[in-house]
C-alpha cells in the first residue's frame, strides 16, 4: 500500500505509468457527480458520496485484476490495512466484481484527508469508507488500474 498526497502522485510513475492520467482526472474531476467514468485502457473511476461508518467489521476486501487507488475529496475516512497473506477466506473470489474478501481484525489504520489518497495492490486487504473519529459525508473517487497497467503482472491467490 501506497499512502500519499495527490501533489506527489508522480513518484509512482514508473510503478504505474496511467497514474499521470489518474492525477489529470482526479484534479479536474471534483466536482463530478457520482457515477462511473471510463479513463481508457480499462482504467475507470468511481466517483462517490455517502457518510463514513463507525463500525468496519471483520472483512478485508482485496482484488485481483486490479488496483483501487482510493483518492479522498472531501470529508475524512479512515481505511484499515493489513496483508491477506496468511488470512483465511470468507468469501471466495468473485471474478465479475473482481473482489475476495478475508476475515481478519487488527492492522494499521490510515486516515485520509482531503486530496490523498492510498493505493491498494492485490496483496492489500482493506476496509474503507470509515469513520475518523464520528460518522461524516465523504466524497471520493475510487480508480480501478489493470494489473497490465502496471510493472506489477501477477497478483496473489
Amino acid at each position: 500500500m501506497i499512502v500519499a498526497h495527490l501533489k506527489d502522485m508522480w513518484r509512482y510513475n514508473d510503478l504505474i505509468p496511467c497514474l499521470a492520467d489518474v492525477y489529470r482526472f482526479a484534479i479536474n474531476s471534483m466536482d463530478l457527480e457520482p457515477g462511473r467514468y471510463e479513463l481508457g485502457e480499462g482504467v475507470y473511476a468511481m466517483v462517490k458520496e455517502g457518510v463514513s461508518k463507525q463500525q468496519c467489521g471483520e472483512e478485508f476486501e482485496a482484488h485481483k485484476g486490479f488496483i483501487d487507488v482510493h483518492f479522498l475529496v472531501s470529508g475524512r475516512e479512515r481505511i484499515w490495512w493489513r496483508d491477506i497473506g496468511g488470512l483465511p477466506v470468507s468469501r471466495p473470489y468473485n471474478e465479475q466484481k473482481d473482489n475476495i474478501f478475508y476475515l481478519g481484525n487488527g492492522g494499521s489504520a490510515i486516515d485520509l484527508s482531503p486530496l490523498e489518497f492510498c493505493l491498494c495492490y492485490p496483496e492489500d486487504g482493506h476496509k474503507a469508507n470509515l469513520a475518523v473519529n464520528e460518522p461524516q459525508a465523504y466524497k471520493k473517487i475510487v480508480f480501478k488500474i489493470p494489473i497490465g497497467n502496471s510493472k506489477l503482472k501477477e497478483s496473489n491467490e
